[in-house]
């Protein structure tokens, strides 16, 4: 049942949403149609066993992206009315199929939304909280630095994504992480990576590269059960970041800045190119002020393509020249283990999966290793680990 649904994802999508806002006239402010709903019917139907029952982490990830979603902007009152919009929907596409098939499925929506409904009536999600564009800095032509202020602080720990909407595109949420501590002037960061001439990409994303001052974005609770970092204040810090996975390991700097414990800290930043270290003349001022901080940048190629448009933000000071060329997991380990330093490793999954390998075959004790991944979740592949992950590269 599970591939029929599956096979007919786009029709089925249509019409489970054409249904839902016949009866839910006002609610295209809401949400916006998407192929995910045919997803999440996929996932419950691979779930659900023949009594219509789901497993408990299945349940928590339904859950937490309604809690999302209605922190976004969508009702609570909206969840049966589109739960049984994609039931009748289902039957449509998959006509023709045996009754005791489609029997658990039915069962498993309606419970489920029966659960998700009671729960958020009783525990009401705490609305996401409008901030305001303050500053866009387009770093390269692939990366972009935008700068917000809210009417109050957000809470997150480093290490931590928020759920991100904007006003333009209602229903569209995403994971993304900070790239500086919360403070209680409500001033936060976001690292955006949009490549303009890759076909695809999410419509949220190029809205947040494409960020001019004044545009409204809705920042609301942080991710599914990820914490922060944990680190050990005994330890020294080793830090690596890939492209935006610069972000969460920026806020630990930060942190060390203004909260301390200033431990010895080593930080490699790596990118594909050398014009996409997007960040590296602000992190040496902060290490030319800082004896407890290293910065090592590194490039996956030594020389940048002319569509790279490399700004003074990648540029080295004067007389430095401490760039290293290569796949920086193996530099990183080539220098040793690393053993008595909490390592935090964060980028794209492969980038980060292959400093991870690396990091293990020089020794380093897994214990010691964190990583933050910095991709949208497949928040309904069967055999996801319901975790949230944040924007890409």
């Amino acid at each position: 049942m599970a591939d029929v649904i599956s096979r007919n994802r786009e029709e089925l999508s249509a019409i489970a949403f054409d249904m839902f806002f016949a009866t839910q006239r006002d609610a295209r402010t809401r949400i916006r149609a998407t192929p995910a709903i045919a997803d999440a019917l996929t996932l419950l139907a691979r779930s659900c066993d023949s009594e219509g029952k789901l497993p408990l982490d299945v349940e928590k990830r339904f859950l937490q992206r309604a809690t999302t979603l209605c922190a976004h902007g969508l009702r609570v009152d909206d969840l049966e009315p589109l739960a049984e919009s994609a039931h009748r929907a289902m039957l449509i596409t998959a006509g023709g199929q045996p009754f005791e098939l489609v029997l658990p499925i039915e069962r498993a929506l309606q419970q489920l939304a029966r659960t998700v409904v009671e729960r958020l009536t009783a525990y009401p999600p705490q609305p996401a909280t409008e901030a305001r564009v303050a500053q866009v800095q387009r770093r390269s032509r692939r990366y972009t630095v935008v700068r917000l202020e809210a009417d109050q602080a957000i809470a997150y720990q480093p290490g931590q994504s928020v759920s991100v909407s904007v006003a333009f595109l209602p229903g569209a949420v995403e994971y993304h992480y900070p790239a500086n501590p919360t403070n209680e002037h409500g001033q936060i960061e976001f690292h955006v990576f949009h490549d303009p001439a890759q076909a695809g990409g999410s419509d949220l994303t190029k809205l947040m590269s494409a960020a001019a001052v004044g545009d409204i974005w809705r920042l609301g609770p942080h991710s599914g059960e990820e914490g922060g970092w944990v680190l050990d204040k005994k330890r020294e810090d080793l830090l690596i970041a890939h492209g935006i996975g610069l972000a969460p390991i920026r806020t630990v700097v930060i942190d060390r800045l203004i909260n301390g414990p200033q431990v010895r800290t080593h930080l490699f930043l790596s990118a594909e190119y050398p014009g996409e270290l997007y960040d590296l003349m602000g992190l040496w001022q902060i290490a030319a002020s800082s004896p407890w901080l290293s910065v090592t940048p590194v490039s996956l190629h030594d020389e940048d393509p002319w569509w790279v448009a490399a700004t003074e933000h990648s540029a080295p000071p004067r007389g430095l020249h401490l760039r290293k060329t290569g796949e920086v997991g193996e530099i990183v380990s080539s220098f040793g283990s690393w053993g008595d330093r909490d390592v935090l490793i964060a980028g794209p999954g492969e980038r980060v999966a292959a400093t991870v390998g690396f990091m293990r075959a020089a020794g380093t004790p897994r214990g010691h290793i964190q990583t933050r991944v910095c991709e949208q979740p497949s928040l309904w592949a069967v055999g996801a680990d319901g975790r949230h992950r944040a924007n890409q590269r």
